[in-house]
């Protein structure tokens, strides 16, 4: 067993059983529950190739980014792509994606508002509360319109992620990216 789990000496007493390195160091116990704990900071079981297999909930699992330059306008009230679309792969079916947008839009000289949402794959999960605004036509003021929300996909095959918008009432145009800071979106996986 102690070249199974790699340690120099394995040791137990009436309630528990120490896996410890050659200078007596305690890395890990079975307790009288039966379960394993990892005693050392930072302590992690990897996997064949070096990387963590267990993770604590809540722990960051992995970050995907993607921002965009990309200019689009609508006058429609039906909903098309911004062009800001992002895939991950959760490791786990328990896992959460935190998805977290920055959106900039501007309208022409007419009083309009802007709607936006965000598909994962064809499903529709969450709405932006559309932005009332008005821009003057020469110098286009950008609104600001971020979205932040927590997903269960559960599942552990690759996920994408896009956003959608229109022109949810009013008249005129709304542009995205028109004189803008880049819109950009991050996926952060979550252990569950």
């Amino acid at each position: 067993m102690a070249s199974t789990i790699k340690a120099d000496t394995l040791q137990s007493t009436t309630s528990n059983v120490f896996v410890l390195n050659s200078a007596g160091t305690e890395y890990a116990r079975f307790n009288s529950s039966g379960n394993l704990q990892l005693s050392a900071a930072n302590t992690k079981i990897l996997n064949s190739s070096g990387n963590p297999i267990l993770q604590q909930t809540g722990s960051v699992l992995q970050v995907v980014n993607v921002s965009t330059s990309l200019s689009v306008n609508t006058t429609s009230a039906t909903m098309a792509d911004t062009g800001l679309t992002l895939s991950i792969t959760p490791t786990a079916t328990t896992s959460k994606i935190l998805i977290i947008v920055n959106h900039f839009y501007s309208f022409d000289s007419t009083m309009a508002s802007a709607g936006f949402q965000m598909l994962r794959g064809a499903t529709n999960i969450g709405n932006w509360v559309n932005y009332l605004g008005y821009s003057n036509a020469a110098t286009f003021y950008n609104i600001y319109a971020p979205w932040t929300y927590l997903d269960s996909p559960s599942t552990t095959s690759a996920t994408t992620y896009k956003t959608q918008y229109n022109r949810s009432n009013g008249s005129g145009t709304v542009y995205l990216n028109l004189n803008s800071p880049l819109h950009s979106m991050t996926l952060m996986e979550i252990a569950g």
